[in-house]
């Protein structure tokens, strides 16, 4: 019976070590991830998002009113107060940076990071699905609305294709 190498030891060793170290913060962005999806939206609660929100909610809902259209423009901007409070309280909306970090003022994404992004793109897969449009919809308004750059939007379109609806 032949002896192992110490070489070889040695990388079997460091190998199972280093994948012990890539699961324990993958575990961690997990864990991080989940305790995001139980606080997502939680100031949706609040009195002042509330009292905004009732009713432009119904109006959009119970007539499936396509995201980024005229009428949702019209009903969003009747959540005035609310919608403001949203944006500057929940850090997975890229106008959270304009409102909070004016140094980024010229890039709101330079200001998120890869968590806000990815409950970002859960959020706006979920908002399709409740109004019947594809998910891809947000991406296109939300390039009408702000420069992603197209790296940025070939990660979202990317990760949007493995997420299945």
């Amino acid at each position: 019976m032949e002896t192992p190498d110490i070489k070889e030891l040695y990388y079997e060793a460091d190998t199972r070590k280093h994948q012990q170290w890539v699961a324990e913060q993958l575990i961690a962005c997990a864990k991080r991830l989940l305790d995001r999806a139980v606080v997502h939206d939680a100031s949706k609660f609040s009195e002042v998002e509330r009292t905004a929100y009732v009713e432009p909610v119904w109006e959009m809902n119970t007539r499936k009113v396509e995201y980024g259209s005229e009428e949702y423009k019209r009903l969003t901007a009747q959540m005035g107060e609310g919608w403001e409070h949203h944006k500057a309280h929940n850090t997975h909306h890229p106008e959270f940076v304009e409102l909070n970090q004016p140094e980024f003022l010229h890039d709101p994404f330079a200001g998120i990071d890869l968590f806000d992004l990815l409950e970002m793109l859960c959020d706006w897969t979920a908002a399709s699905k409740r109004r019947g449009n594809h998910p891809s919809v947000p991406i296109e308004r939300f390039k009408e609305k702000m420069d992603l750059g197209n790296q940025l939007e070939c990660i979202l379109r990317n990760t949007l294709g493995l997420m299945g609806r």
